[in-house]
Parts: structure tokens; sequence; C-alpha cells
């Protein structure tokens, strides 16, 4: 892609998400029921806006990533105080989701009137997949810390994230929203998709397979963005006073990770001019 459209697509990327994650800002602290976390009567087409600007982004990054020069893999690197931070940080957040799991099982199990299996079992395994994930995030940190050892080696352990967000997918597919004035569950259900589709192609890429990385890109940065657009709005009303609608996900376990794909695929747009023909 000549570098002179390559810039347009980066503005309008980035323009496209600034709009988006304003957009849900202003549904969040203005145009949300607190009492059920549906958009307010009369703004339902701030929805529609909202998955419209998402689909821009999404496009326009697919551009960007697919018809874009060769990229390096970020897992070829040996040491990288960038990654260890942000491998510690989504190990801190799994395990606060952990945690938060934990909660929730315990609230569902002594509280609710009808108690179902189909979204218990998947609810503790999300839980379980999340400490498991934890430990992960911080064997990925303490590799790209030291020589020891290589986390790389660790082959089906890289499958743990996608278990967390796989458990997690089942549990909520048992549930049911006003999928019409739901904005925040839309948000939710992309960031699970892309979530899962990202830690695959992440497990392709450190198996040494090349021909992902353009892929692992794309699904890491958008899985990133939507995080941002997920949980910054509802962290910043919470610190903010604003009342919100309790939800049964943490945020900040979207937000690190959200942040780590984002730092990985920040090293992966670094073009590796070596390979370009």
């Amino acid at each position: 892609m000549p570098k002179t459209a390559e810039k347009i697509v980066n503005a309008l990327f980035i323009c496209a998400v600034l709009s988006a994650a304003a957009l849900r800002f202003v549904q969040m602290f203005l145009l949300t029921d607190s009492s059920k976390g549906f958009i307010i009567s009369g703004y339902e087409a701030t929805i529609g806006g909202l998955v419209a600007l998402c689909a821009v982004f999404i496009g326009l990054f697919g551009i960007r990533a697919f018809v874009g020069g060769v990229f390096l893999n970020p897992f070829e690197i040996n040491k990288s105080k960038c990654f260890s931070v942000a491998g510690v940080f989504a190990a801190a957040a799994l395990f606060y989701d952990f945690i938060h799991q934990c909660i929730n099982c315990y609230n569902y199990a002594v509280g609710e009137r009808y108690f179902q299996l189909n979204y218990f079992i998947p609810l503790c395994l999300a839980g379980a997949a999340a400490l498991l994930s934890s430990f992960y995030f911080i064997a990925f940190a303490v590799s790209f810390n030291t020589d020891k050892y290589d986390f790389r080696n660790f082959k089906y352990f890289h499958f743990v994230p996608v278990s967390w967000l796989l458990f997690t997918l089942v549990s909520q597919l048992t549930r049911y929203d006003d999928g019409i004035r739901s904005a925040e569950s839309i948000i939710y259900f992309a960031v699970i998709i892309f979530g899962i589709l990202f830690f695959i192609f992440s497990v392709k890429c450190i198996d040494g397979g090349d021909t992902s990385i353009k892929a692992f890109c794309f699904f890491g940065v958008i899985y990133g963005v939507m995080c941002l657009i997920l949980a910054l709005p509802r962290i910043a009303a919470l610190i903010f006073g604003v009342q919100v609608y309790a939800v049964r996900f943490s945020s900040c376990a979207y937000l690190f990770t959200g942040i780590f794909a984002l730092v990985l695929c920040a090293s992966a747009l670094k073009k590796d001019k070596s390979k370009e023909g």
C-alpha cells in the first residue's frame, strides 16, 4: 500500500475509533437505564450508529492489515520490557476476573430462584480458565524478562486464554437480553468473538506461523480497541459516581487483555522490510 494511502486509512481508522468511543461514553453517562442497562426509549438509533462506526473501523483496519506490507512476528523477540509489563497487568486482571467469577458463582448458587446448570457450569469453568490464564500471562511476562525459560515451549498452555473466552461465551449464550436496546451486550459479544480469534492466531504465530501474522494483527487490534470501548466508559462511570447497571463481567479483565493485545500488535505492525519483495 502506498504511504499516502496508508496514512489516510490510519487517520480514518483513528477518527472512527474515537467517534465510536465518544458515542459509547454518551450512551453510558446519559442514555442508559441504570435499572436494566438498556438504552432508554427514543435513543435506540444511537445503537445503530455505534454498530456502524465499529463496522467502519473494522473495515478500515482490515484494509490496513491485509493490504499492507509484511509484518514482524512479535513472538520472535527474545526480550521486551513492554511485553513483560503488559503480561503482568494482564495476569493481575485475570486473577481479579477469577475472584469476580467466584463471587458470581456463589451469588448465583445461593440467590437464584431458578438454578440452571447450563449457565452455572460454564461460569465456573470460565473462572477456572481465568485463573489458569493468569498463570499463563505470568509465564509470558517472565519469559520476556529473563533467559531462564521460554514460555513458547508450553504448547498446550497457549490455549488457556482461548478456553477462558470460550467458556465465557457459552455462559453468556444461556442468558437473555433485549438485543435491540442492549448496546453493551452487543459490544461484549463482539469482544469475546474477536478475542477468541486473536488468541487462536496467537497460538499459530507462537508456533512459527508467519502466514498468520496479518490475521493476528487484525484480530488483535480490533479486540484491543473493542475492549477499550467496552471497559473504559463503565470504569469512568464508576469513578465519577454515575449509577450503572451491574454486569457479570469484570471490566479490568478486558481492559488489560485488550491493552496486552494492542502492545503485541503495535510491535508486529512494524514492517519487516527485509522480507518485502
